[in-house]
This record gives structure tokens, sequence and C-alpha cells, in this order.
């Protein structure tokens, strides 16, 4: 029972020292993003498929494709009102190559890709 008023007697003596904190008006953030792409494999594999259709006669085209980490940024800004109250933007940036591909006749190529932004 001592350990009990004892553990009250503490948590009430903290909790006014954290209601005497100050707090901020604004708080900014910023950092490193990776992003996976919620495409299925049988899509991805249809977009190249369907740029190698395309291609003129002649031509070879060989695809690749890739859904994984998309590089980027993330930031966020949070203005708060009142210490219980606050008001928060996010903001992301992510950007990288879909598909890559070549288009050859045999003499010329072409480098191209699809990209994600």
């Amino acid at each position: 029972m001592k350990k009990v008023m004892f553990a009250a007697v503490l948590a009430l003596l903290l909790s006014g020292a954290a209601v005497a904190q100050d707090f901020p008006r604004a708080e900014v953030f910023a950092g490193y993003s990776m992003m996976k792409l919620g495409i299925s494999d049988l899509n991805l594999n249809s977009l190249a498929n369907d740029i190698e259709d395309m291609a003129p006669p002649g031509t070879s085209v060989s695809a690749s494709t890739s859904k994984f980490m998309k590089k980027g940024f993330t930031g966020s800004v949070a203005f708060n009102v009142n210490p219980v109250f606050g008001v928060v933007a996010d903001f992301r940036y992510n950007q990288n190559n879909i598909v890559d591909f070549t288009v050859s006749d045999g003499l010329d190529s072409v480098n191209g890709n699809v990209t994600c932004h």
C-alpha cells in the first residue's frame, strides 16, 4: 500500500512540473524518405510489355522494371495553437525510374524511362 501511495504522490508532483513547461509555437521536421511503389508485378510487367509492343517494326526493345525504394525526402511543419491543439502539414517527394528501356535498330539506339514523381 505504501508503494502505491508513493507512486500516486510522485505522479502528482511530476505532473505539476510537466504542466509548467513551455510549448513551442512551431515545430519543423525534415528527413530522408524511401518509398516502395504499390504496383503489382503483373501490372509493372504489363507496362514494360506495352512499351515493347509500341516499338516500330525492325527494332529491338529491352526493358527492365523496378518498383523498390524510390528515394526522396519528407518534411512536416506543426503550428501549435495551444498546449493541447496543433495543426500539422506533411510533405513528401520521391523520384526514380519505374521502367528503363532501350530501343535499337542495329545502327542507333535510344534510351528512355518511365519516371515516378
